[in-house]
């Protein structure tokens, strides 16, 4: 168990839990508040109009920082037209742990394997950290594989650098007659410039994203008095 500290802003993933202990739906919130006794959680209004979140109903709350992934639970203290409150979590769960932050990524990755100078694969990339990527490819590579990679993101981010296969799984696209592959890539050889600029493009994005649900909810709040 690990004591988690929570800040406005900070982004969530909500499960609702039944009465069979089964998760019944997933969504988005962030910190609005939190002090020693509890933590107020917004989410767009729309959503909240569509989720009749009750009193007493028991949640489960995902919380992706820098050094790992936490769960807690509670259940709701109080609920409003924004979102609803919790017993702070003084107690949570680490669910992995992650050396750098990491967010998915749109782009194409193209490799070739260093040890037998290999002809270059286009791939996809699925996810960026100052630290390594994951991407998902048709080519089967063994786990420890050396690679030199070339990545470019719509963003305008483009980079090469030198890396080695942490781990594979079968892509969730994968079938019988079209293999694929996910790979988690670690970097062995990164320039420092392309570094600041890989962890800038992490700040703007998540950035991006905090202001984004803040927009909505302030669109959906002003709405709600034009109605």
């Amino acid at each position: 168990m690990a004591e988690l500290g929570l800040y406005p802003g900070t982004p969530l993933i909500i499960e609702r839990i039944g009465r069979t202990r089964y998760v019944q739906e997933r969504f988005l919130g962030r910190v609005e508040a939190a002090d020693p006794a509890q933590v107020k959680i917004v989410l767009p209004v729309a959503l909240v109009a569509l989720l009749p979140l009750v009193v007493g109903e028991e949640v489960q709350v995902k919380v992706s920082l820098a050094e790992g992934m936490y769960r807690f639970s509670g259940r709701i203290l109080d609920t409003s037209a924004t979102g609803f409150t919790l017993p702070y979590p003084f107690n949570t769960t680490r669910l992995q742990r992650r050396e750098q932050r990491r967010i998915l990524a749109e782009g194409i990755v193209v490799f070739a394997v260093r040890e037998t100078h290999g002809r270059p694969t286009f791939a996809t990339l699925v996810d960026l950290s100052i630290g390594g990527l994951q991407l998902q490819a048709e080519k089967w590579l063994p786990v420890g594989a050396s690679l030199q990679l070339e990545f470019s993101l719509p963003a305008g981010l483009r980079g090469a650098a030198a890396g080695v296969v942490r781990w594979k799984k079968d892509a969730a696209a994968s079938t019988a007659e079209a293999r694929a592959y996910c790979y988690g890539v670690k970097f062995v050889e990164l320039d420092q410039r392309l570094k600041q600029q890989i962890a800038d493009h992490i700040r703007d994005y998540e950035r991006a994203m905090l202001d984004v649900m803040t927009e909505a909810n302030g669109s959906g709040r002003h709405q709600a008095v034009e109605g």
